[in-house]
């Protein structure tokens, strides 16, 4: 039968061609996490400085993003502790000790457990490395996230005890639930700005209109009274009362010229 060395000894880290074939497989693997993980946690490593990383263990909800912050973030801080917010609400936790800590936390976890998961995972990973934190820095034979597999349990663990209880699969569902409703938001909304727009420029059009309205009525109004006052005889008192005492005259004329002649021809007869 084949025997697979998948473990070294505790004394040292040196390994068979078999064994690092192991673990150059599991490195592949070593970031994935069930799709139903409810862990609040989202990522976490531990180097040996601030260039070389032993091991690391994410969740599907740490971005490449993330992860390259919280490598930032340790490459720049100089203070045993170090804890930080990033704009999306996540939070970075650096402790330099022997070794170099680091994690980050979703937005829903408190300053505080960002530490003691800091501080839980220091614990562990010295009573792992059996030969004691400060030999790291004298193996030669180091390559990165070599401790990927042997150290999973122990993340995998961690990850547990900041368990939310809350399926991520569930999670994931009402976050695409969510941004659909986000989107249809965001159309309605589009769709609305543009009545909007619609709306405000039917009002500034009715506006010139009715201020159009108003000019033609004081243009109208000025060319009726220019008419009157060029046809005042048409219509005006002036004009009746003189056509009155015009005709009045010639009635009273052709009485006065009736009258004359009646009495010249009775004269005359």
């Amino acid at each position: 039968f084949f025997l697979m060395i998948r473990r070294p000894p505790g004394s040292t880290l040196e390994r068979s061609a078999a064994a690092q074939d192991v673990y150059k497989r599991q490195v592949s693997t070593q970031s994935t996490w069930d799709t139903n993980s409810r862990s609040i946690m989202k990522y976490a490593l531990i180097a040996k400085d601030s260039d070389f990383i032993i091991c690391s263990y994410s969740t599907p909800q740490a971005t490449e993003e993330l992860k390259k912050k919280v490598h930032m973030r340790m490459k720049k801080t100089k203070f045993p502790l170090d804890k930080c917010k990033t704009k999306d609400g996540d939070i970075i936790c650096i402790k330099n000790d022997v070794v170099i800590f680091a994690c980050a936390g979703g937005p829903n976890i408190k300053e505080d457990r960002v530490s003691t998961f800091v501080e839980e995972l220091k614990d562990s990973f010295t009573i792992f490395y059996k030969i004691g934190l400060e030999k790291i820095h004298q193996q030669t034979n180091l390559k990165p996230n070599i401790l990927d597999g042997p150290f999973r349990k122990n993340f995998e663990r961690l990850f547990g005890k900041y368990d939310t209880g809350i399926k991520m699969g569930a999670v994931q569902k009402a976050q695409t639930k969510v941004n659909a409703l986000k989107s249809e938001v965001h159309k309605t909304l589009v769709k609305q700005m543009a009545s909007n727009q619609e709306t405000e420029k039917f009002v500034d059009t009715s506006h010139l209109l009715k201020d159009d309205a108003k000019v033609f009525e004081k243009e109208t109004a000025k060319l009726e009274q220019i008419t009157r006052n060029r046809n005042w005889w048409c219509c005006s008192c002036a004009c009746l009362v003189t056509f009155g005492l015009i005709g009045g005259g010639i009635i009273g004329l052709i009485i006065i010229l009736t009258v004359v002649v009646q009495l010249n021809f009775i004269i005359y007869i």
